[in-house]
Parts: C-alpha cells; sequence; structure tokens
C-alpha cells in the first residue's frame, strides 16, 4: 500500500470526520517526518483510496528550507520515527502493514 501511495499528506483530501474518528493526528513528539507518520497512519486507518488523473495539488520537492533537505543531520530523529511508525502500524493492524512498511523504508 505505501509503496503506491505516498504518504505526504498534502497530496490527499482526507474528511476531518475520517481523522476524529480514527483519533489521528500529527504527533507532535516526532520532530522529523512526522507528516509522512501521519500519511502512513491515514492509509493503514483507510478501508478504500480513491485516485485520480486530474491535479489538483502542485508543490515543490527538495527545497533547502525543508526537513528533509538535512537527512543526514537527522538521522537519529529519522530512526525514532521509524519505530514510532512501525509502533502504530502494529496497533493499527497488527503485522497486515509490516512487508509494505519495510518497503517504504
Amino acid at each position: 500500500m505505501f509503496e503506491i501511495c505516498p504518504p505526504a499528506p498534502w497530496s490527499k483530501l482526507i474528511r476531518t470526520s475520517f481523522l476524529k474518528d480514527n483519533q489521528i493526528q500529527f504527533d507532535e513528539t516526532v520532530h522529523y517526518a512526522n507528516n509522512g507518520l501521519f500519511g502512513c497512519c491515514v492509509l493503514a486507518n483507510s478501508s478504500h483510496i480513491s485516485l485520480m488523473k486530474e491535479l489538483f495539488v502542485y508543490y515543490r520537492e527538495n527545497i533547502s528550507t525543508q526537513l528533509t533537505s538535512s537527512k543526514n543531520n537527522r538521522f537519529p530523529d529519522a530512526l525514532k520515527t521509524m519505530r514510532h511508525l512501525y509502533d502504530k502500524l502494529v496497533q493499527i493492524g497488527g503485522d497486515k502493514f509490516f512487508g509494505s512498511y519495510v518497503n517504504r523504508c
């Protein structure tokens, strides 16, 4: 699932009721890639997703002010985020997401 649908939340339209019903929010204890953690939790809790051919949102990648532009300096934070994501996915669906999680990492 995570291989075919990138977890970035800015490329998705998500119902507020879905977030509230599944108690999904940005984790403020995670200081690196919390947007990916959020997006993976959204995908893992979804019973279905829809893809559209039309583009509705344009965003820029690889700009120097992004948090991910300094990956080398944030390696311990990245490991913490991956562990946190793994724990959340196990909580949501047991081992159901393990293969997709490993492929994404």
